[in-house]
């Protein structure tokens, strides 16, 4: 069952974007703590995502509910998935196979800065809570900014070259309940 947006009830994330349409086009997990902080995701192989990362996410945070509990999940990718830690942020485009590396992964300070004073509020020092707000921030600006500005800010190009930008453009961005 879906809610009136179109986000599966089993699906849990941090935040959630849609399309202008009301479409549900963005998952988000927000990662924070001492192990995400310092961690290289560029320099993780597929046996590190495995282990790390997707383990969890598809037995935790994106169970499959056609399956009993027992069993493994299966991996959705219907969406752009990003994993935001203090350091990276890491995109997924739809399709991307499962169990593998980022399409991208880009530095979290840099594209955050607008948001956030990180010289003097490091993303390491942040609570998860607080990292989500920040990241909630900079969609919500980033999905309505003209499409040129982003482009020429080197920063944010990404956002326009994988086509999240246009995937979330005047669309809705919400937090998920705690």
């Amino acid at each position: 069952m879906a809610n009136p947006f179109g986000v599966p009830e089993h699906y849990v994330a941090d935040l959630v974007g849609y399309s202008a349409r009301h479409e549900l086009r963005l998952l988000v997990e927000v990662k924070a703590g001492a192990f995400w902080a310092s961690q290289d995701l560029a320099a993780w192989d597929e046996q590190d995502w495995q282990e790390n990362f997707f383990q969890e996410l598809t037995e935790t945070w994106f169970p499959d509910p056609a399956k009993p509990s027992a069993e493994p999940a299966t991996w959705h990718n219907d969406y752009y998935f990003m994993l935001v830690t203090p350091r990276q942020i890491a995109l997924w485009r739809p399709g991307a196979a499962p169990r593998r590396a980022p399409d991208i992964i880009v530095d979290a300070s840099a594209v955050l800065e607008r948001q956030l004073d990180v010289q003097r509020f490091p993303l390491s020092r942040l609570d998860e809570r607080n990292l989500e707000s920040v990241v909630y921030s900079w969609l919500m600006f980033s999905q309505f900014k003209p499409k040129q500005q982003l482009i020429d800010e080197p920063a944010q190009r990404w956002l326009v070259d994988t086509g999240l930008y246009e995937a979330i453009y005047h669309g809705d961005i919400q937090l998920q309940a705690a």
